[in-house]
């Protein structure tokens, strides 16, 4: 790990965790610059602007670099503004219709951090479940929200923009590549999802559904899992996991959260993970459940990874322009993913085997969806 990528998580623990002072929070000299593209490559920019503000001054960036991550850290919050504006549109007349629909990490993760605003945004994802799925569909098609032109189907969700804002409606909450975990995964998260331990709260004066804690505790390291197996994950979605073990550190049923990883299989990968919060983000052993040390060694060379190929795996320095064309996109595709599933093997041997499976068997459908199909399964061509 080089000096920027140190400093950067120096920064990042402080604003986590409310630690800085206005003393020096580290001693070499910064390469500003770089240490600012390494951050917005990590979507994690604002997160550290405010505390890069507490260093004396003949410590702090250059101007021009300031500023520029000035107006970042704006523009993230205008971006929640408009997120929560657009949440609160939609849940308000989804509410109308009795579809009760429930926010997924995002805007209800946001709340956990120090300052909600500084939170990197992305979309909205909002969990109707199957019954409710095609109605949800219809009636957004009706309110004109479908036009985006670019909107996808998959069997998890729609997705389509509105607003400017990313949305996803989802039908089901997650995939797994196992066949039985995914039954069982399917059932667990629907009976909480559809059940009546809700939690609440407000925005923008909408009374907004969020998951009871047993789902968002597993179910926050279940998604970054899942894009760490596809490609990769930024610091972000690190600091989601860790505030949220914070803010409810005393919510968390240890007992049944091991019995809920236990039964998808994720209690490796949950453990050697943890070590990354604990070891690089500051998150207090004490907080983190079913702490163990054991592959420090791996857990840091999955953070190298991390710090080296950024949010998504964008900017993974190995990953080549994808090619033109449909058929040579799907190719360039399958041959890139083969040297970084290998390197991730150690972390969860059989799940790197089943998406690798299942990454092909998901290609080829879609190949003959794509080519064959002009309907989606909402019924809404396209």
């Amino acid at each position: 790990m080089n000096v920027t990528q140190q400093q950067l998580l120096t920064l990042l623990r402080a604003a986590l965790w409310n630690s800085h002072t206005g003393a020096p929070l580290f001693r070499e000299t910064a390469d500003w610059r770089a240490l600012f593209s390494l951050a917005e490559k990590q979507t994690v920019v604002a997160l550290v602007y405010d505390v890069v503000l507490t260093l004396p001054v003949n410590q702090q960036p250059d101007t021009g670099t300031l500023h520029t991550a000035h107006l970042q850290t704006v523009r993230t919050a205008q971006s929640h503004q408009l997120l929560n504006a657009t949440l609160a549109e939609i849940v308000s007349r989804l509410h109308a219709q009795n579809i009760h629909a429930v926010l997924l990490k995002g805007q209800g993760v946001a709340r956990n951090y120090p300052n909600a605003l500084r939170r990197g945004c992305g979309d909205i994802d909002l969990y109707v479940g199957e019954p409710e799925y095609s109605r949800t569909c219809f009636l957004l098609n009706e309110w004109g929200m479908l036009e985006d032109p670019k909107r996808t189907e998959s069997i998890q969700h729609l997705h389509f923009t509105y607003n400017s804002v990313c949305v996803e409606i989802h039908r089901i909450a997650g995939v797994m590549d196992n066949r039985r975990r995914n039954l069982r995964f399917r059932q667990w998260s629907d009976a909480l999802l559809q059940g009546d331990t809700f939690r609440t709260v407000k925005m923008n004066d909408t009374d907004i559904l969020l998951p009871p804690v047993r789902f968002d505790a597993l179910y926050l390291f279940y998604h970054l899992y899942r894009h760490l197996l596809n490609g990769g994950i930024g610091l972000r979605q690190l600091c989601d996991w860790a505030t949220y073990l914070h803010a409810f550190r005393q919510e968390i049923d240890r007992r049944i959260l091991k019995e809920d990883l236990e039964r998808f299989g994720l209690l490796r990968p949950w453990q050697i993970m943890g070590l990354l919060l604990v070891r690089h983000l500051g998150l207090p052993q004490e907080e983190f459940p079913l702490y163990t040390s054991r592959s420090e060694r791996f857990a840091d060379n999955v953070m190298q990874m991390i710090l080296e190929n950024g949010n998504f795996g964008f900017f993974n320095p190995k990953r080549t322009r994808r090619p033109d064309g449909y058929l040579a996109g799907k190719l360039h595709r399958l041959i890139t993913i083969h040297p970084y599933l290998k390197a991730i093997f150690p972390l969860c041997p059989a799940d790197v085997v089943g998406y690798y499976g299942n990454f092909l068997a998901k290609g080829i459908a879609q190949l003959f969806k794509d080519r064959f199909t002009s309907k989606s399964i909402t019924g809404v061509t396209k």
